[in-house]
């Protein structure tokens, strides 16, 4: 891989700029005649056709990325083509195979495939269409000898972090070792905190090239393979942990707290699952989480980590990684992990904490506060008042608003993120009746994507 030199590129670059504007031209009569707005781009503001001038040095990154592959480029999100037309620009005429994976929804993107196709005979393209969480890791089993064998891979699909996580997980799947990732939207603060979490395992380092402001993106080179830096689970092992209090109830709920032991056996972590020993008979049940973690820490050795997670929540795509997916939620300099749900409220259903002299300390206070005995929240109203009240326990806890992640509802207020195919659990907050409960279970192991009301 050549060293990137802005002089240099910024030289090369106008060489084209003949030859880019005709390009440009072209796509802009092939979107106009498509009668839909264009996606923002490499060049254009989102929904105009407006040139965007800050995004230029983003062009130069793209131009010279396209230039360091020898024989495969693969991007997911192709819209119009312009990052494409950027990363073939400066290349010689030489075979290159190109892969798109974009799910199709402007009427714009096939023609202007088919234009790009014209204009550089000598690329080989192979367009997938659909979902690319569903189409990319089918397209890697069909075709299991591509797998890092591709120079430059570009990120640029669906933004959700459903999408950012399967898409990143599958660009690594095919970009070589020496190759580039590069990943659209990192303004977006998860896609960004999914790219520093590549750079930490030491699989990719981030490489020294222009700023980029406006649709800002981040490009990393890839320097070894997942397999010679896995986590390390006996530094920092996971336990989960699930309190269940009443054969009735434990029996209505055996497959959301099946779904965890398996999950557990899966991945390698420790699963425990409590009962009547820590049951506290003078208080409403829920309060029994506290003396039943308490237990637990002081058989877990000091900083393991745990995830307590209620008995109502399901776990529904038990191939993400907790290491991956949740663990980069939790900062280094903090023990405790909680989400501000979906109907814009504290939840504790899924907590993720380290057992330290702090959050041991901190659950016996949860537990101090009888005041909130009876409250509708139980423990739950007791830890918001700690998090409100003591400024040295705010100091510890992180409150994430990225729900989703590993604290998905069927139901909240308008406009905030639910439960979908694809995520990794679902709790059924907000739902007291086990009958229903089942019901929302099966209908989820059908396929459908329920609601509740609020």
């Amino acid at each position: 891989m050549s060293a990137f030199n802005e002089e240099l590129e910024r030289n090369e670059y106008e060489k084209c700029t003949a030859q880019k504007e005709t390009f440009l031209e072209d796509l802009k009569q092939i979107i106009l005649e498509s009668n839909s707005p264009l996606e923002g781009n490499s060049f254009y503001i989102h929904n105009s056709l407006n040139i965007y001038s800050d995004l230029y040095t983003k062009q130069l990154n793209l131009f010279w990325c396209g230039k360091q592959a020898n024989t495969k480029i693969c991007e997911i999100g192709f819209n119009a083509g312009h990052s494409c037309m950027l990363m073939l620009l400066g290349r010689e005429n030489t075979p290159l195979d190109f892969t798109v994976f974009d799910i199709g929804h402007h009427p714009y993107t096939k023609p202007c495939l088919e234009y790009m196709q014209s204009v550089f005979q000598n690329v080989k393209f192979e367009y997938i269409e659909g979902d690319s969480t569903v189409t990319m890791p089918n397209w890697i089993k069909a075709n299991n000898a591509a797998k890092g064998t591709y120079d430059v891979v570009h990120v640029d699909g669906g933004h959700s972090e459903h999408c950012i996580y399967n898409d990143m997980k599958n660009a690594d799947a095919l970009v070589k070792v020496n190759g580039i990732l590069i990943i659209d939207d990192t303004n977006v603060e998860y896609i960004s905190k999914y790219v520093d979490l590549y750079v930490s395992s030491g699989n990719y380092r981030e490489l020294n090239i222009l700023k980029t402001v406006g649709y800002q993106h981040r490009i990393l080179q890839k320097i070894k393979c997942e397999q010679s830096n896995k986590p390390n689970t006996d530094k920092t092992p996971l336990t989960i942990t699930t309190l269940v209090i009443g054969a009735d109830y434990k029996k209505s709920l055996s497959v959301c707290l099946q779904s965890k032991a398996e999950y557990a056996k899966k991945h390698g972590y420790t699963y425990i699952e409590g009962g009547e020993k820590t049951w506290d008979r003078k208080r409403p049940i829920a309060w029994s989480k506290i003396p039943f973690l308490l237990d637990i820490c002081s058989r877990l050795p000091e900083g393991a980590l745990i995830w307590q997670s209620d008995a109502d929540v399901y776990i529904t795509n038990p191939e993400i990684s907790f290491e991956t997916h949740v663990l980069p939620l939790l900062p280094n300099n903090k023990d405790f992990l909680l989400t501000l749900d979906a109907c814009g409220h504290i939840n504790d259903g899924n907590i993720v904490f380290r057992n330290t002299a702090w959050s041991r300390d901190f659950w016996r206070r949860v537990y101090e506060q009888t005041q909130y005995t009876y409250h509708i929240w139980w423990e739950n109203a007791a830890i918001i008042h700690l998090l409100e009240t003591v400024a040295s326990d705010r100091e510890k806890i992180e409150v994430t608003p990225h729900h989703k992640v590993f604290n998905a509802y069927l139901r909240g207020v308008e406009g905030q993120p639910l439960w979908e195919k694809g995520d990794f659990l679902v709790h059924f907050a907000g739902v007291y009746d086990a009958e229903q409960m089942r019901v929302l279970v099966e209908r989820i192991q059908r396929g459908e994507t329920p609601r509740i009301s609020m």
